[in-house]
């Protein structure tokens, strides 16, 4: 199953398809990806989240520029002309919203 949904992720449309025949949608395969991610600690202005509220924000990042996915230890949702937005677990299912000011 993880392998299927890492191969969705990798842009391989049959094995997303596949896991649709097998009745996985959308949510469930991010809310895995989400799970997957490890555990950080909190940040004073992080703004806590649920995961259909994480899964919200990754279906609204479309909007935002930049590199969109799964890194090492957080989800990169993109920027705008002001802040990279990124979502992290903070707890067994618990995610936070960080919201980081661009260099400029």
């Amino acid at each position: 199953m993880n392998l299927l949904i890492d191969l969705s992720f990798l842009g391989f449309k049959s094995a997303h398809n596949l896991l649709f025949d097998m009745n996985f949608f959308e949510f469930d395969i991010y809310r895995k990806k989400l799970f997957d991610l490890p555990q950080v600690e909190r940040h004073k202005h992080d703004k806590e989240i649920s995961t259909h509220e994480a899964f919200e924000e990754i279906r609204i990042s479309k909007n935002y520029l930049g590199l969109k996915g799964f890194k090492k230890d957080h989800f990169a949702l993109g920027h705008d002309n002001k802040h990279i937005y990124e979502i992290y677990r903070i707890g067994k299912k618990l995610f936070s919203l960080r919201t980081h000011r661009k260099k400029t």
